[in-house]
């Protein structure tokens, strides 16, 4: 996951997802790539702490290169409750990386259900935990997702085709 370490961006569902998961794969690893918001007091520090400390979540505040870690990642995760088109799934999909998102407005744009990833409910841990879990277990149906992430990427967010959308909208 990359985002601003706020609730908004769903990160308190994403490190409880990481705790369940841990427990059936305790080999898995949760990297959380971003700035800490300070003035975000729904954000559940004890929690987050404690995930960090047991090595459950891998904390990595701000990066100035986003790269080295979806390469990293098998898949992306982004548990958002709202959005406009999400830069950071933007990123992982041109990476090749399938997705988990929530059904919100600009993150459910991204994901063909089943195709590149999946969508979940906002908020919803136990869809979260289990789409998760659904990707460390089936290898090959995520390679096939991974790939399909690129493909869906350069046929619908190539910038030269939203830039062309976008004049051509304007009239200009």
């Amino acid at each position: 996951m990359v985002s601003r370490l706020t609730a908004s961006k769903g990160v308190n569902e994403y490190v409880r997802a990481a705790l369940e998961v841990r427990e059936k794969y305790p080999e898995a690893r949760f990297y959380l790539v971003g700035p800490m918001d300070d003035d975000d007091r729904s954000l559940d520090q004890g929690m987050l702490q404690k995930a960090a400390r047991e090595g459950t979540v891998i904390l990595t505040g701000w990066v100035d290169d986003v790269r080295p870690f979806i390469e990293k990642a098998r898949v992306f995760v982004l548990p958002s409750y709202h959005e406009g088109t999400p830069r950071t799934v933007l990123e992982a999909m041109a990476m090749g990386r399938p997705i988990i998102t929530t059904d919100a407005p600009g993150c459910k744009e991204t994901v063909e259900e089943g195709v590149n990833g999946f969508r979940v409910p906002v908020e919803d841990v136990d869809m979260l935990v289990d789409r998760m879990i659904w990707m460390i277990e089936n290898h090959d149906a995520v390679q096939r997702m991974a790939v399909n992430s690129r493909i869906l990427c350069e046929r619908k967010y190539d910038v030269r085709k939203v830039n062309g959308a976008i004049i051509e909208e304007l009239g200009i």
